[in-house]
């Protein structure tokens, strides 16, 4: 069964406001410990990513690019510590009706004293989808490398145990060389084919040149030893640019 998500107004471009800005000096010598924000030294703007025709699923900040993000002075905010991890923060954060996004840029740099604004330029890649369809196989054995496949994704079972993170009666990990963001959902159903609450634990993924794997965790209210799993996926899943240009001073200029 295919679904589609409700008609959003399809002529409003996707736009970008400024919501945060962060300035973190050096902290004093040897008192690594007294650092403001408890964050490294640098500069870090929050850009809220407003896409009213929706469809928005995820944030691909591996391959987004920065490619400037300066003071109104001309100084570069990119140069500075070697410590400085990359300009685009690790957890972007997309809305549960998937029209807005929320992500964080940073640099090591620090503004001029004089500085009155700084400004960010570069292109956003942005996954999105409107339509998905549910597939489902039974019976899978929630136990250690149990493998399994629902629709075209394989999955292999890596952990089952009680959950570190929450009340839940069985936690679970799965992981696939498939991309997890094209699955809209996964449900779990016991054998009398009453649905287990089942909330996503955490997730991540590990890339070797052009090879992904990702790995998410569930966490079940119900502990089973069998299930039926069911996802839900996205039919129409594409990667899109949104290039950026925004200019943040203490009042967040947009």
């Amino acid at each position: 069964m295919c679904t589609e998500l409700p008609a959003f107004a399809q002529n409003a471009s996707p736009r970008f406001e400024v919501v945060g800005l962060r300035i973190v000096a050096a902290p004093p010598k040897d008192h690594d410990d007294l650092r403001a924000f408890n964050q490294t030294p640098g500069t870090t703007i929050a850009l809220l990513l407003r896409q009213p025709a929706g469809g928005l699923i995820a944030i691909e900040t591996d391959d987004s690019r920065l490619e400037a993000f300066r003071d109104d002075t001309g100084g570069d905010l990119l140069t500075g510590d070697d410590s400085y991890f990359g300009p685009f923060g690790s957890f972007p954060d997309v809305s549960d009706d998937q029209t807005l996004a929320l992500f964080e840029l940073s640099g090591p740099g620090m503004p001029a004293a004089n500085a009155k604004t700084v400004t960010a330029k570069g292109v956003l890649k942005v996954k999105q989808a409107t339509k998905s369809a549910k597939a489902r196989t039974e019976n899978v054995v929630l136990a250690p490398e149990t493998k399994f496949e629902v629709g075209d994704y394989a999955f292999v079972i890596t952990e089952v145990g009680e959950s570190e993170w929450s009340d839940a009666k069985l936690s679970l990990t799965l992981k696939t060389k498939q991309d997890i963001n094209a699955v809209r959902a996964m449900r779990f159903f016991d054998a009398d084919g009453a649905e287990i609450k089942a909330d996503v634990e955490g997730s991540s993924s590990m890339r070797f040149g052009s090879n992904v794997t990702f790995e998410v965790s569930y966490g079940l209210a119900k502990k089973v030893a069998n299930a039926t799993i069911e996802i839900d996926v996205w039919q129409d899943l594409k990667t899109i640019d949104l290039p950026f240009e925004v200019s943040a001073g203490v009042g967040l200029s947009k």
